[in-house]
């Protein structure tokens, strides 16, 4: 028999008590008050297990929609309220973001709404939370929860005697959780197991030289970290601030930034930075960024710094008000600058009171600000437009006060249907151009378009999202005439399976996909080409595939059939064969410390095109055509030299501020007694090499060229040379490897050497 709820309530409670700030009602109680629901027809299936598999049907099942801006605004304060316990903040969001509760079937099942959520499950302690996103024209989703105990540890901070260290932030790398140490220098984590990886780390956030973290501990345990000689920096801001205005500060060291520990209306204080730290102070104020260096960090003292924005920097500030006069709050502002010979444009937002600041460009000549303003994104409607005027002699801040907006007209308006005239909701259409909007249809399949300037003849609508095409012929934009109602019909994608094996999440490639019709008409309809993704979405019909690099064809599939609205299992497509067009590059990112970094662009320049990748971890992967890209590593710090890698595929390895890497190997690795060793000596260099118990080791050289290498034994204190085991390698911007030979010649020498 089910076990009642307000038992294992009672037991969840109890559990929770130690870790939840009394001060915050208890968010397991507020889910534990939801009268429960029945679910509903044909809707999201929803399954809860145990760890072993079993249906768990006394679980109690509370879900919230994602869609919503409750859902993003509820998470700030549950961080708040429960640092670093990723169980309590997602019961709060659940408890205060309008989550419903489902009752269980004796399969542990339930059929939820056809709306995107986040299901969060729990019975006696053990829990498991799970999102899921609804698409119009894709299957309704099955989501599977496992629950567990949570993962908990805790983090020990000292300084740099030994004693505890009182309000140090402590991070989870790939957690997203963080906590403050108490008096006792202790920060406590508490999260979903699966959330627990091996390359998960606890990371102190100060401001020091290099990262200082440490893996996690085992659930239940508890790792230390200590702190170098710090001291403080205290900034304050004497600059005009707008009402309603908030400053944003930081600390930088290349990529890495930090946030303040304390942070009144116009000061900041960073309370754990290195001695010897070097670094940039930043604070935003408004459209104004103002910067100061930071050194000289001395042990127990506080360094002060002043900031504030230029003389004369010019400005214009405007309160722009909607047609109905109230202030647009959190707007999201176009500002479009014309000068007498040409333009510039640039993105702004409003302040929590609607005030609005705008950088004036370095131009002395009369110029006209247009803004359009957007309300809930940069593509969201349109509130209105304004125009301000500056003239040459203007200077500083230039004050326009408030401003109501022109109200947009309507452009297009009409209706969202399938192909049977059901109305379509949450669809959402694009209008590119000079003026960029985005719109949902609502549940009546209902949308308006509206735009600051008279309306063109006709209008272009794109689909925002891939689960549908337009029919007849099948498209992913369309031109409808203004001025007349119109009726967009759409036909659900079909969802093909889709796996390319052998790739990493987050490789990029410059290739491009069509579908090309069978039947000889010349209809051809433009694809995604994810290859990152388990589906690709392609409109109904018989199709050739085709993949495309520039103009030139690269890959076909003939004879693809595709049912609207239907997954299709075709095993070309379930084991996609990239590699009959594409090779994979991987380039690895160091710092001069040699970890990992992403201070840098990494360029891939293929024929005219050219680009730019950020690495993730120290790790840029990149699908380019046989013969390579040419590969050009740029880091963000300009003192340093770029490094190119020529035509580059497979593994490349650079190491920033540095020279080429050269890899020396003994294959085999040949057999040494505990009393010697294998090195190479590579001239130029003092230190012999040393290789590792496989034969490798590998050394970053001052620069390209022709280098020789010699293997030699070290035993004792004394170096010797293996005889006929020097080889010379040019060695190029890219690297080079090198191989020897451990035949049994090697090892031979190596046993006379040695004494054996």
């Amino acid at each position: 028999m089910p076990r009642p709820f307000a038992l294992c309530a009672c037991v969840v409670s109890v559990l929770l008590a130690a870790s939840m700030p009394a001060q915050h009602a208890d968010p397991f109680g507020l889910l534990a008050a939801l009268p429960a629901m029945q679910a509903v027809e044909r809707g999201v299936r929803v399954v809860v297990r145990d760890e072993q598999g079993q249906p768990v049907p006394d679980a109690v099942l509370v879900v919230v929609p994602t869609s919503g801006p409750e859902y993003s605004a509820a998470w700030i304060p549950a961080g708040a309220a429960y640092p670093g316990d990723a169980i309590n903040q997602l019961a709060h969001v659940c408890a205060t973001a309008g989550g419903q509760r489902f009752v269980l079937d004796e399969r542990g099942g339930t059929q939820l709404p056809r709306v995107s959520g986040y299901a969060f499950a729990w019975r006696d302690g053990t829990f498991a939370a799970k999102s899921y996103v609804v698409e119009q024209g894709r299957p309704v989703p099955r989501v599977e929860l496992e629950l567990a105990l949570p993962y908990t540890c805790t983090a020990m901070v000292v300084d740099a005697q030994g004693h505890a260290a009182v309000g140090v932030s402590v991070a989870v790398t790939n957690g997203n959780q963080r906590a403050t140490t108490d008096a006792n220098g202790v920060a406590a984590f508490r999260m979903q197991k699966s959330r627990v990886n091996e390359q998960s780390r606890l990371r102190l956030l100060v401001a020091s030289n290099e990262s200082i973290e440490t893996p996690m501990p085992a659930s239940g345990g508890a790792a230390r970290l200590q702190l170098p000689e710090c001291g403080r920096v205290h900034a304050t801001y004497t600059g005009s601030l707008l009402p309603g205005s908030t400053l944003s500060w930081s600390l930088r060291q290349g990529d890495r930034r930090m946030t303040p520990d304390l942070q009144g209306e116009r000061d900041a204080t960073f309370n754990f930075v290195q001695v010897g730290y070097e670094g940039d102070l930043q604070v935003v104020a408004d459209s104004s960024t103002t910067t100061a260096s930071v050194d000289g960090v001395a042990a127990g003292a506080t360094i002060e710094r002043t900031l504030a924005r230029k003389a004369g920097e010019r400005c214009v500030v405007v309160r722009p008000l909607s047609p109905d006069g109230a202030p647009v709050e959190n707007g999201y502002v176009d500002a479009n600058w014309e000068f007498r010979n040409g333009s510039s444009s640039s993105g702004a937002t409003t302040n929590a009171a609607g005030w609005l600041e705008v950088a004036v460009p370095d131009r002395t000549e009369t110029a006209k600000l247009r803004l359009l303003l957007h309300r809930g994104g940069w593509n969201g409607p349109i509130v209105g437009s304004l125009e301000v005027a500056v003239e040459a002699a203007d200077t500083g801040r230039i004050e326009r006060g408030e401003v109501r907006v022109t109200p947009p007209k309507v452009a297009l308006a009409g209706e969202v249907v399938d192909t049977t005239g059901r109305p379509l909701r949450g669809v959402n259409l694009r209008v590119s151009g000079p003026t960029s909007v985005q719109v949902e249809s609502g549940a009546d399949g209902r949308f308006e378009i509206a735009l600051p300037e008279s309306p063109p003849a006709d209008l272009g609508l794109q689909l925002a999202g891939n689960g549908w095409f337009f029919v007849d012929p099948p498209a992913t934009s369309r031109v409808f005439p203004t001025g007349v109602a119109a009726r967009v019909v759409l036909q659900a994608a079909g969802r093909l399976r889709f796996a390319a094996a052998g790739l990493a999440p987050g490789v990029q490639h410059d290739f491009r996909a069509h579908v090309v019709s069978a039947a000889g008409d010349g209809l051809r309809v433009d694809v995604p080409l994810a290859l990152d993704r388990e589906f690709l979405l392609l409109p109904a019909g018989h199709w050739h595939f085709v993949v495309t690099r520039g103009e030139a064809e690269v890959y076909r599939l003939d004879d693809v059939r595709v049912d609207a609205g239907i997954e299709v299992h075709d095993p070309r497509f379930m084991a996609f064969d990239w590699r009959a067009f594409a090779v994979l590059l991987v380039v690895h990112v160091e710092d001069a410390t040699g970890a990992p970094t992403d201070a840098c662009t990494v360029w891939i320049r293929t024929r005219n095109m050219g680009h730019g990748t950020r690495p993730t971890k120290g790790i840029a992967r990149w699908l380019v055509n046989e013969g390579g890209g040419t590969v050009e590593v740029e880091p963000r710090d300009k003192k340093l030299p770029k490094i190119d890698l020529g035509a580059a595929t497979g593994e490349q390895w650079v190491r920033l501020g540095a020279g080429p890497r050269l890899e020396v190997r003994v294959e085999p690795a040949p057999k040494l007694p505990d009393t010697a060793r294998l090195v190479a000596r590579v001239d130029g260099r003092t230190e012999p090499l040393g290789l590792d118990a496989t034969g490798k080791g590998v050394v970053w050289l001052d620069r390209i060229g022709d280098r020789s290498v010699q293997l030699a034994v070290v035993v004792g204190d004394t170096t010797h040379e293996l005889p006929n085991r020097k080889r010379e390698v040019d060695v190029a911007a890219g690297g080079a490897v090198l191989t020897f030979s451990g035949d049994a010649g090697l090892q031979a020498a190596i046993d006379t050497l040695v004494g054996r």
